[in-house]
């Protein structure tokens, strides 16, 4: 019940950054459509905070959620470009990679912490 209640109340908190980051971007971009404004969010969470906010989770006992939102953010970037620039030799279209990037990632650090639940 403890492992629920810890999903959802992380949940809300991404919740809450897409949407200060939804209005933040409407703000700066006011001429345009809140579609695409909430597709440029959406992307931008996608490829650069959803990888290291997983990577960073093996650190929620010892670190609070704004510093894996930092960390995670600066990690992800750097993963993102030295996984791109390794994959240009192993000829992978980089328009299919930033999709299968952030799900690689995702799928591989829950295994990580999944097994470090486990373990304790």
């Amino acid at each position: 019940m403890k492992l629920k209640k810890d999903i959802l109340g992380e949940l809300s908190k991404v919740g809450y950054l897409f949407a200060i980051l939804v209005i933040i971007l409407k703000i700066v971009f006011y001429k345009e459509d809140l579609m695409i404004i909430i597709r440029m969010s959406a992307a931008f969470i996608y490829i650069y905070f959803i990888p290291g906010y997983f990577i960073m989770l093996y650190w929620k006992e010892k670190i609070e959620f704004i510093e894996r939102l930092i960390v995670g953010f600066g990690v992800s970037a750097a993963i993102l470009g030295l996984t791109s620039y390794l994959s240009g030799p192993a000829a992978i279209d980089i328009f299919i990679w930033s999709y299968i990037y952030p799900i690689v990632i995702v799928i591989l650090f829950s295994i990580i912490n999944s097994k470090k639940i486990i373990e304790k």
